[in-house]
């Protein structure tokens, strides 16, 4: 801080002297009026960082860091940690520390059918591509369009493209004439709309533009709400209820009968049925009849079976159809439930260790082994769930002579007590099956950081932080701050574990830094964390000035390599009829917020001191 001392001629003031200029900022940031005037004026700090090592009765003081200079660290060391990773294309090992790749492959891929119809383009049959790795995805052979042939959903005033391959509708991808040549398009529904552009509906009747089908009369677009009640999706009308009674035999494939009883009202009576859908021949033979009621009436029960041919490996979307005369109009009712060939479970016949091997020592990688046995479908999906319900692995493996097996090494943490795992495998029909083991002394999970991104808040001479994290498995988590020669043992409650950090120094923009954490096996979680808002410089006084009784103090808090502080927000000063040698600032000081100090009495005083 700048001295300045003026001396006034008069019999009443004999001496003004401007003894020290003290900022206050935002945070109320007082600095010290210290005997050392010159150093604080050249911006040295106003308090040392004092040994961070040093430990009170119960507990360990913060660990002190300046971060006026600070720069993010980079390039420390550590043990890589690699997980099996995987994209559209290849799979390869990943270090979860650092990100470097190792053994990138492109997949191989084993291909199933949900069907081996000899028409596999149908919208309802799909393969599934399955790699060694866990990666798998489903498509759809693409279909052909000759450029004209439509299907008409007439309760849905919508049409569709027809393949000529198939003779199905085209919903996904297709070719124009002939398979394989030019371009793939995209398939799917369209809305039937009238020469004029609107929507063609049940109360907007007309002839389609496109498919040229005329709707003239009401078609009430019909479904079966999540209650069972028989309503159009356009006017809202509701026109009865419906409930399905489903069963199978427990074989596969399946036989299924379905009970479909009908009540109807405002306006609405039976006219038939269409029986169930087996679109994509799943089935090997479907039959429905009437066996309650008759045509126009309003109380009517069908009875379907269905038996799957062993060809059809996965769930079907079916559906009883049935049309209806509504107010001299004709609508149908697509009433839809799910089925599968395969009503029987899987089985989870082993779960291992590679190798079979006692785990007595820890271990940070220990592949685990799922065998079990799949009597209908070409696949199953695995996956390893913890006691916090995470899934902490998913993949694919396909069925061979009825088994299965998948080889994976998840993220596990597991202590000394052990932990509980649950492995899950459902076939392609959506039966499942679950098992729980236990799993002790592994550990490839680095700590879980449960801090926040930044250290915030007001601005402040310092902030005081503590960093914070889980670990579930061998624990004994140690944490740095920026670089690993910090690395401490961080203290340990439970499953949890913290450090406390000071940060000092000036941080007059916001800093990044990097946190380590690392577990007793390696195991190393990071973070950046932002620090900003920390002043400790002292504010420059450029000159003072008393004019009558006003006191002008200039100045400013600018530093000259990190730019504006925390800035100048009061002042106070004290008058006084004596000298006072580095005067304390107490109670009896008066504050202003303003650099134009008005001195009251200014006759009485012979000294002004300010702060």
């Amino acid at each position: 801080m700048k001295k300045k001392e003026i001396f006034l001629k008069g019999t009443l003031i004999a001496l003004i002297l401007i003894f020290v200029l003290l900022f206050y900022s935002e945070k109320v940031n007082r600095i010290e009026i210290i005997e050392n005037i010159k150093n604080a004026m050249n911006g040295q700090l106003a308090e040392q960082i004092e040994d961070s090592a040093t430990a009170l009765s119960e507990r360990e003081e913060p660990t002190v860091i300046d971060v006026t200079n600070l720069i993010r660290g980079e390039g420390f060391d550590h043990d890589h940690l690699f997980k099996t990773m995987y994209d559209q294309t290849n799979h390869w090992e990943e270090c979860t520390v650092c990100g470097q790749k190792n053994n990138i492959t492109k997949h191989s891929f084993t291909r199933t059918w949900a069907s081996t119809s000899t028409a596999q383009c149908n919208k309802n049959n799909y393969y599934t591509d399955t790699c060694k790795c866990g990666y798998s995805y489903i498509g759809h052979k693409p279909c052909v369009w000759d450029g004209s042939s439509l299907l008409q959903y007439y309760n849905a005033f919508s049409h569709v493209k027809k393949c000529k391959v198939c003779g199905d509708e085209i919903l996904y991808t297709y070719y124009l004439n002939s398979y394989g040549s030019g371009k793939l398009y995209k398939g799917g529904e369209e809305r039937c709309y009238k020469s004029n552009g609107t929507i063609i509906s049940c109360t907007n009747l007309g002839r389609c533009i496109k498919c040229s089908y005329n709707y003239s009369a009401a078609k009430h677009q019909l479904h079966m709400t999540e209650n069972n009640i028989i309503k159009c999706n356009i006017c809202e009308n509701e026109y009865g209820k419906i409930n399905l009674t489903v069963t199978n035999n427990s074989k596969a494939p399946a036989t299924y009968t379905v009970i479909s009883n009908i009540q109807l009202k405002n306006g609405a009576t039976y006219k038939s049925t269409g029986g169930l859908r087996n679109v994509g021949e799943p089935f090997q033979t479907t039959n429905t009849r009437l066996t309650s009621g008759s045509i126009r009436g309003t109380n009517i029960t069908l009875t379907s079976t269905a038996t799957f041919k062993s060809t059809w490996k996965s769930i079907y979307g079916c559906y009883v159809y049935v049309d209806f005369y509504i107010n001299g109009g004709e609508s149908n009712l697509q009433a839809r439930f799910n089925v599968s060939p395969d009503p029987i479970k899987p089985t989870i016949t082993s779960i291992t260790m590679e190798n079979s091997e006692e785990l007595t020592e820890w271990s940070r990688t220990k592949p685990i082994i799922i065998q079990g046995t799949e009597n209908y479908c070409n696949t199953v999906y695995v996956s390893i769930v913890n006691d916090d319900e995470e899934i902490v692995f998913f993949g694919t493996a396909i069925v061979t002579n009825g088994r299965y097996s998948i080889s994976c090494t998840p993220e596990i943490e597991a202590g000394l007590k052990g932990r509980n795992f649950k492995a899950i495998v459902i076939d392609a029909c959506g039966n499942r099956v679950e098992k729980d083991f236990v799993i002790e002394r592994i550990d490839v999970v680095a700590p879980k950081i449960t801090t926040p991104d930044e250290v915030g808040g007001d601005w402040a001479k310092s902030k005081t932080f503590t960093f914070t994290a889980t670990d579930k498995g061998i624990g004994n988590v140690s944490i740095a701050f920026n670089d690993t020669a910090d690395y401490k043992l961080a203290t340990k409650d439970g499953d949890n574990y913290s450090r406390e950090y000071k940060f000092v120094g000036d941080a007059y923009s916001p800093r990044t830094a990097i946190v380590i954490y690392k577990d007793e096996l390696g195991n190393i979680s990071t973070k950046d964390i932002v620090i900003d808002k920390i002043d400790n410089t002292a504010p420059t006084i450029t000159n003072v000035s008393l004019n009558s009784n006003k006191l002008i103090v200039e100045a400013h808090d600018r530093h000259e390599t990190l730019g504006e502080g925390s800035g100048v927000v009061k002042y106070k000063y004290l008058t006084s009829d004596k000298r006072l040698v580095n005067p304390e600032v107490t109670e009896d000081w008066k504050e202003s917020s303003n650099n134009e100090i008005v001195i009251d009495e200014v006759y009485k005083a012979k000294y002004i001191y300010v702060v």
